[in-house]
């Protein structure tokens, strides 16, 4: 692991081959209210830099006694058998193939939308300078490029859906137990949040709900879900950071094995200011717009049912989406014992969420 601040930079510089005079460390969270949270950005797992143009990235990083140990005693619950897969699968996810599913995506997308991307490196030269380092996409941010958005998430979704079975046929590499459907963007969601804040929403929608709510309640109450969540390395030590107001995870989160409505739910969580309805409906309707452009992007959405779901849901109910990234956990209020209860418990489960908080 990285000893110190200065070395840690230097391995940056080195994966974005930049001199390292160029970088310098900033506020963890830009977007956020955090600014100050952690001095200098820096909390020895996750931290902010930026260049001297201003370009802002954040990086994590990754080390490699993690993977060593996951079948050992941080996994008490599985077997022998599943820890070896365990270790074999994040062996590859977080190690040779940096984050397996960004790497994929960015390896083999059409070149004309790679300027619009958040960028992925990783330097896995030694175990001293493994850090994964993501750029910032003020695209999904930027307030008066609301049609450009749109425009990108549509291509994206396009580019995707014409992958879809190459996709398919990388991820069964991996060794998954066949629930990891259930394990989906929205589990996050509890059914009864849901029920008591909307005591109209329609019951159609609610039954499609209930299967993602029920794993996030048995994940709140620290049930065994180590198997549906193999394949979410989102919610790991090494993404966390601790806050008196809860923990924050750092993830860039894109559709590439989910559904395209997850980057509309993050769309609205995310924008900066408060947004209407009408201009909700404005921007939805500007998506579908260019979605109807993309020839390739009407297969995804047959593929599954959900997916109307969830657009609706975007469009209908973007109040509620903080549900989507920030699990509201009435069930375990946030003693010290519960603290070092979720920190031990769930270091290595995954929730498909980009913020995992607790008031």
């Amino acid at each position: 692991m990285i000893a110190d601040k200065a070395a840690l930079l230097n391995a940056v510089a080195d994966v974005l081959s930049l001199p390292a005079d160029r970088l310098s460390f900033c506020p963890l969270s830009v977007a956020d209210s955090m600014s100050g949270a952690i001095e200098e950005g820096f909390d020895g797992s996750i931290f902010c830099l930026k260049t001297d143009s201003g370009k802002r990235y954040v990086a994590k990083r990754k080390c490699l006694s993690f993977i060593e140990r996951v079948g050992e005693s941080m996994n008490p619950f599985a077997s022998p058998e599943f820890r070896a897969i365990y270790r074999k699968a994040y062996g590859v996810f977080y190690i040779r193939e940096s984050h397996l599913r960004e790497h994929y995506i960015y390896d083999g997308i059409d070149p004309s939308l790679r300027p619009c991307l958040p960028l992925y490196y990783g330097s896995y030269k030694s175990p001293a300078e493994c850090v994964h380092v993501m750029e910032y996409l003020p695209i999904l941010r930027d307030k008066i490029d609301l049609k450009g958005a749109a425009d990108f998430l549509a291509r994206l979704h396009a580019v995707y859906a014409g992958r879809e079975k190459a996709a398919r046929d990388l991820h069964a590499n991996i060794p998954t137990p066949s629930d990891y459907t259930a394990a989906r963007p929205l589990s996050a969601m509890l059914y009864d949040n849901i029920q008591r804040l909307y005591p109209d929403f329609p019951q159609e929608i609610l039954k499609d709900m209930r299967v993602f709510s029920d794993d996030a309640y048995a994940m709140a109450c620290g049930l065994n879900t180590w198997q549906r969540t193999l394949c979410q390395g989102d919610f790991c030590v090494k993404n966390m950071t601790f806050l008196p107001r809860g923990i924050r995870v750092y993830d860039w989160e894109l559709a590439t094995f989910n559904h395209p409505a997850f980057d509309l739910i993050s769309f609205l969580v995310h924008y900066p200011v408060p947004i209407d309805d009408r201009l909700i409906e404005d921007w939805i309707g500007s998506y579908r717009n260019a979605a109807s452009t993309c020839e390739r992007l009407e297969p995804l959405s047959d593929k599954c049912l959900a997916f109307n779901v969830r657009l609706y849901m975007a469009t209908r109910f973007h109040a509620m989406m903080n549900i989507c990234q920030s699990v509201d956990m009435p069930y375990m209020p946030l003693s010290i014992a519960n603290w070092l209860k979720l920190y031990r418990t769930y270091q290595h489960i995954g929730i498909r969420a980009s913020v995992f908080g607790v008031d």
